[in-house]
């Protein structure tokens, strides 16, 4: 299985703001850049933040990666919320077990709890499992 952790474009700042215009360019360069990491493969999942802000994101990534195949689905995860328990890679394996990839959109505190690094806006890394 293969996770990819992205972190949310720049955002209007106020209480669950949405992504800027060049959050939605951060964005959408990140999404043709997976589309085209991901070419040949399936079973893609997107988990998301239900952060406004992560949900955009999410959405222009799924857009992005659907024009090219059909064996793709989002969903919303509480986990993954700036204020949430966060989700580890144990968890996901086991309950994300049909899915090949995994893609979760979430926020800087998640990122750096969970997978260990730094991402800018909009930025993404990869981790193989």
């Amino acid at each position: 299985m293969i996770v990819i952790w992205v972190r949310h474009g720049e955002y209007e700042f106020e209480e669950d703001g949405g992504l800027t215009k060049e959050g939605k360019k951060e964005i959408e360069r990140t999404a043709k850049q997976l589309r085209v990491r991901l070419l040949h493969k399936r079973n893609i999942l997107i988990l998301s933040s239900p952060k406004k802000r992560a949900v955009q994101s999410a959405e222009i990534i799924f857009k992005e990666l659907s024009k090219t195949r059909k064996s793709i689905a989002m969903k919303i995860d509480e986990r993954l919320d700036v204020d949430g328990d966060g989700i580890w890679v144990d968890d996901i394996e086991k309950e994300f077990s049909e899915a090949k990839i995994v893609i979760l959109v979430t926020h800087l505190p998640i990122i750096e709890d969970c997978y260990g690094g730094y991402l800018p806006k909009g930025g993404w890394a990869v981790e193989e499992i």
